[in-house]
């Protein structure tokens, strides 16, 4: 009965470690038709095989004494891996260069990209005695059977697993093959902080790669709408940006500022008509200018304008002149000229009379008294009308009365008057006899 026993308990071992391959849900190598039916023809004599083994042995059980649980479990195992893989679900993949043959195929494999985790969710096993199975892990898997793979763990690995019932061991090789998983293209600039001017070209340097090597196609999005730009003048500030490089599958978008700086550019002014006007008249210039950034502008004036763009002018400023005016945005300027003439006004001569007011006698000589002068130093000719008709008179004895006289200056060009008021009294002469009157 203990042989018995010890046969049942390998037999028991046997089926946990069939059950054990079946439930890591790996991936399987692809058979021909051929190879197939040549795998199904040597399970079906194993099978066989096995049947008169334990045939034979249940009975010679009672002559022959029962193997040591080791050397069963032995045995057990060097029988399973004769029999190779449990067929499983068939995952296709392809393996990087080199790595086609750089594993035994009739191994069990757990095919995973880098960055997986690695794990076996579906290992269980059953013991027929109700012991509890306990499994351990060889590296690369953990103490729970676990391996979080990483980026560039691309390869392939032989990992054993084993399960226990505290007395018997069986253990089953696998392989885990890595694959590469598709990255994003990577980006390389120096800075994502980029300067700018306005109206000068920009081109942004950057170079993209792609890991695995695939085409990588790139495209823009915000302000920056090609590797090379010109920002247009008033777009000075911040402005969001991004680099897109695309593989066909993965994107990698970087973001970028760039800081347009202002380009300032020159105020202009409008050419000045020229001015004329008469000695006297007061000027004002007025400029129309443009500053296309819309800067603040400090206007200046030459001679003979003022601060102000004025000018009084008086008599005695005729003649031509130019004014330069100039307009300023603390960087550029801008300047015109204005012709200004100036003609001259003529100015009537000055009349002053010594005594407006004459009074004489009949039978005596008036006189008018007066000082003449012209601010233009024109030639004055002073003429008398009224009733005078020179500066001096001699009153008639019949001119008793009250006269005006009217004195008139003129420079040819323009003429002043005054009016002087001559008063001739009367005179009492005496009685005459007649020459004749003795005769």
């Amino acid at each position: 009965m203990k042989g018995l026993k010890g046969i049942a308990v390998v037999g028991a071992l046997i089926l946990a470690l069939f059950f054990l391959a079946s439930c890591i849900q790996i991936a399987q190598p692809e058979e021909t038709p051929e190879e197939g039916a040549e795998e199904a023809e040597a399970a079906a004599e194993d099978e066989s095989e096995t049947t008169e083994e334990e045939a034979a042995a249940e009975e010679g059980a009672e002559e022959a004494p029962a193997e040591e649980p080791a050397e069963a479990a032995d045995e057990a195992a060097e029988e399973s891996a004769e029999e190779g893989p449990p067929a499983t679900g068939e995952v296709e993949f392809v393996l990087p260069p080199g790595l086609e043959d750089s594993y035994p195929k009739d191994l069990p494999r757990k095919v995973v990209k880098e960055g997986d985790l690695v794990d076996f969710p579906n290992l269980a096993a059953s013991d027929p005695d109700g012991d509890a199975i306990s499994y351990t892990f060889s590296e690369p898997l953990d103490a729970n059977g676990e391996w979080q793979t990483a980026v560039g763990d691309v390869g392939v690995y032989k990992a054993m697993i084993t399960a226990g019932d505290g007395r018997v061991e069986v253990s089953q090789d696998i392989v885990i093959i890595v694959l590469p998983r598709n990255r994003a293209p990577e980006i390389t600039l120096a800075s994502t902080d980029i300067m700018a001017k306005e109206n000068e070209e920009l081109c942004v340097d950057f170079t993209v790669s792609d890991p695995e090597g695939d085409e990588v196609s790139t495209r823009y999005k915000g302000f920056l709408t090609s590797k090379c730009i010109t920002p247009g003048f008033g777009t000075a500030g911040d402005h969001d940006a991004s680099i897109i490089a695309s593989d066909g599958e993965l994107e990698n978008e970087l973001r970028l500022t760039i800081s347009v700086a202002k380009t300032n550019r020159a105020p202009s002014i409008t050419a000045l008509e020229p001015i004329e006007v008469n000695e006297g008249d007061t000027i004002q210039v007025v400029p129309a200018f443009n500053d296309p950034d819309n800067d603040p502008v400090v206007i200046t004036y030459s001679d003979p304008l003022d601060d102000n763009g004025e000018w009084e002018t008086s008599f005695g400023d005729a003649g031509g002149y130019e004014a330069h005016i100039t307009v300023d945005d603390g960087e550029f300027t801008d300047s015109a000229v204005v012709k200004i003439t100036v003609k001259e006004v003529n100015r009537p001569p000055a009349i002053k009379l010594i005594d407006p007011d004459l009074e004489v006698d009949e039978g005596e000589q008036v006189c008018i008294a007066y000082d003449v002068s012209d601010s233009d130093d024109d030639e004055v000719e002073v003429t008398f009308s009224g009733w005078m008709d020179a500066q001096c008179k001699v009153a008639g004895y019949a001119d008793q009365g009250t006269y005006n006289v009217i004195v008139a200056a003129s420079d040819g060009k323009d003429t002043s008057e005054a009016v002087v008021t001559v008063i001739v009294n009367d005179v009492n002469r005496p009685p005459t006899f007649d020459p004749a009157s003795f005769t």
